[in-house]
């Protein structure tokens, strides 16, 4: 019986566990992840010099899963440009920092997941 319920609690520990790390991201062009409801424009005069956000409602479906203390490193989908991040994450908690037009040219590792997830489950990256 004892054991039974330590199973059972393991279970659930385990379960609970994977919820909390489960992150997701996203990569793709401005206008597929407007089209897609992931991003919005917000801002600027008839839609000039609007500013790319999160929408407010974002679906996991429509992301990449990843467990955010087991994976630490994204690869971007086409490795010849450059993205920049349209979410909420604070870049300071990279390996490698994006450059002075804070866009990302490689690829990111992410050196504290802690830190880096705390503002949102979320990671938008806009390809250039």
């Amino acid at each position: 019986l004892l054991t039974a319920e330590r199973a059972q609690l393991a279970g659930e520990v385990s379960t609970l566990t994977n919820a909390a790390n489960a992150v997701y991201y996203v990569a793709g062009t401005e206008k597929e992840l407007i089209e897609r409801g992931i991003i919005v424009k917000r801002g600027g005069f008839f839609g000039a010099r609007a500013t790319l956000v999160p929408a407010r409602t974002l679906n996991p479906a429509d992301f990449t899963a990843m467990d955010r203390m087991a994976d630490s490193v994204i690869v971007f989908p086409n490795a010849e440009k450059a993205y920049r991040i349209v979410s909420l994450q604070d870049t300071r908690y990279l390996e490698v920092a994006p450059d002075r037009t804070n866009r990302l040219r490689t690829g990111l590792k992410i050196a504290s997941p802690e830190q880096f997830w705390a503002n949102s489950r979320f990671l938008i990256l806009v390809q250039d």
